[in-house]
């Protein structure tokens, strides 16, 4: 007998006695054929699964197999242990892994945690919304799922509060339809129309080669609906009935607007969309209770329009030439790439210099590389270092710039990596004729003795690059990247006795006061996708990364830290930049 059909037939059992028992002890007569039948029929069908019998448990709790990040690890173990603890039953983990070709098995008995390849993942959730957890039985299976960790880490409260408390060691427990369970949370919204029609019944659309941030649009637009009212909107390239399209415009133009219940969005560039976002989430967000969208409804502006000082600032270079630099990251790329390209595009930095280039950015099918390649070309160098890679390379504007000559440094400070070294530039302005020098650099990182004496000598040979370049060239220079150490080291001392400038200390019409340094984004592995990056904190008395002048000749206008939130899950480091004005 199968263990549904044992659990049943243990289950109508027990009723059967219960009812004969009360007969007893009421004093009647022994119940006659039909109404032994009666009580049958009466007596309601249960089901259910024997989770823990004679001290063991059939079960395995599943996860996906992309689902090993620290949270959930850290759930499945406190499930674990609570069946260990309460029971005194051991169960394993595995996840959802299946031979290529192959199905999920539907009848083996499983506690699927998460959002899992198996169908039951998927369907226990209809009708949660987003903020909820459900908790239920599926054929063989028991499903613990919820939008977020953080709805899964009270549904695995909740199930061990409620359903494994129940067992006692070497006692068996049964999981019934009684079980079943998903919690309700409260909403700002509870009612959303878009014509008349429940937003439930929607689905965002965006095309699978939009730009990144119409899709990032989509994912936001969606995560703020289901913030605010439950709904957890699917995302498709295509969709039949009521949509919410998602559709790149004109660079710098934003709208939406509502025409026979189609809610049609469309942006162009990172503010365009920044800027639709902003209007169509004030708009969910200024209703209280319910929010009825009527066709005809709609909402637009430009960039160009945007009183907002950043967007402002980085739409006009002020002065001749914008330096950015950045380091970013060399690890494991996802989306970041996409992120940091749109921030370079959407500042249009004259030259663009990079820390932490490794082999497998470069490497990526669409690098950032390639997805800069309409306005940027990288200044040709060649590498000595044992991999043969230039980790800190020089990037600029071709149709502005002339490329004069190039040349490239690796530290000898005998730290070891090979990844530190000097790209340095020479170059003429197209439009004003002027010459001037870009650095583009990276200083050794452990806070180690190794690593200060390491700083020093990083100091001592750009300084010597830098002297020579101007030997040669009689031009100014930028001089910039991470120099793992703060404004008042002994490094950074010495480049300062050598003549050179803060930029930040020197920046005549703004400069930003934040530090740029910060913690990594934490990556969701089931999207692969780095989001919620956290803000730095300390101002610049505590920054690591740095932009210097040599030579005269360069006013600096603006020093710039970047705070976008692309920025924040790019890196850890944040972009900074410098306008600067030649001088007559």
């Amino acid at each position: 007998m199968s263990h549904n059909c044992l659990t049943a037939a243990l289950l109508v059992t027990a009723v059967l006695i219960t009812a004969a028992t009360v007969s007893a002890c009421t004093g009647a007569d022994a119940p006659s054929d039909d109404t032994s039948d009666a009580i049958t029929a009466d007596a309601p069908e249960l089901t259910g699964l024997e989770l823990i019998s004679d001290g063991k448990t059939a079960f395995t709790i599943v996860r996906s197999d992309s689902a090993d990040d620290d949270a959930t690890v850290s759930l499945l173990n406190r499930l674990k242990t609570a069946f260990k603890e309460k029971a005194g039953v051991s169960i394993a983990l595995d996840n959802d892994w299946v031979k290529k070709g192959s199905e999920p098995d539907s009848e083996t008995y499983e506690i699927l945690f998460g959002p899992t390849n198996h169908p039951e993942s998927a369907q226990a959730l209809e009708g949660v919304k987003y903020s909820d957890f459900v908790i239920k039985m599926i054929g063989n299976k028991i499903v613990i799922n919820g939008y977020t960790v953080q709805t899964r880490a009270k549904a695995v409260t909740y199930f061990i509060t409620n359903i494994l408390s129940r067992a006692a060691e070497g006692q068996d427990l049964i999981f019934t339809e009684a079980d079943n369970y998903v919690s309700e949370s409260k909403y700002l919204l509870e009612t959303v129309t878009l014509g008349g029609q429940s937003l439930a019944d929607y689905t965002i659309t965006v095309a699978d080669d939009a730009s990144y941030v119409a899709q990032d649009f989509a994912r936001r637009l969606r995560s703020s609906i289901a913030g605010k009212s439950g709904y957890y909107l699917p995302i498709a390239e295509t969709a039949e009935g009521k949509i919410i399209s998602v559709t790149d415009g004109g660079d710098g133009e934003w709208s939406a607007s509502l025409a026979d219940g189609t809610l049609t969005c469309t942006a162009g560039g990172m503010w365009g969309w920044d800027l639709l976002y902003d209007a169509v989430n004030d708009t969910f967000r200024g209703a209280k209770d319910s929010l009825a969208l009527e066709n005809g409804w709609s909402v637009s502006g430009s960039v160009s329009a945007s009183d907002d000082k950043e967007i402002v600032r980085s739409q006009t270079i002020d002065g001749d030439i914008r330096v950015m630099y950045h380091n970013v990251w060399s690890g494991a790329v996802y989306n970041r790439d996409d992120m940091e390209a749109e921030l370079y595009l959407s500042y249009m930095p004259d030259v663009i210099g990079l820390q932490e280039i490794s082999a497998n950015i470069r490497g990526e099918e669409v690098s950032l590389f390639d997805l800069l390649a309409d306005e940027y070309t990288e200044v040709e160098v060649k590498a000595t270092n044992k991999s043969g890679n230039n980790y800190t390379p020089i990037l600029y504007r071709a149709e502005r710039l002339e490329l004069i000559d190039a040349g490239w440094h690796l530290y000898n400070d005998n730290a070891g990596d090979q990844s530190k070294s000097i790209t340095w530039a020479v170059f003429r302005d197209k439009t004003t004729g002027k010459q001037f020098g870009v650095a583009n650099t990276h200083f050794y990182w452990t806070s180690d003795e190794k690593g200060k004496a390491a700083r020093l000598i990083d100091a001592q040979e750009i300084a010597k690059v830098v002297a020579d370049v101007q030997a040669k060239y009689s031009v100014p220079l930028v001089i910039g990247g991470d120099l793992n150490c703060g404004i008042s080291s002994d490094p950074q001392k010495n480049l300062t006795q050598a003549g050179w400038v803060n930029a930040h200390d020197g920046a005549s019409v703004y400069r930003s006061e934040s530090n740029g340094h910060h913690s990594y984004a934490p990556l969701d592995e089931l999207t692969g996708l780095y989001a919620n990056g956290p803000m730095p904190t300390g101002t610049y008395d505590t920054a690591i990364d740095h932009i210097y002048t040599c030579g005269g000749g360069l006013e600096v206008r603006v020093f710039n830290t970047l705070l976008h939130r692309y920025a924040l899950d790019a890196s850890d480091h944040c972009p900074i930049y410098v306008d600067l004005k030649f001088e007559s």
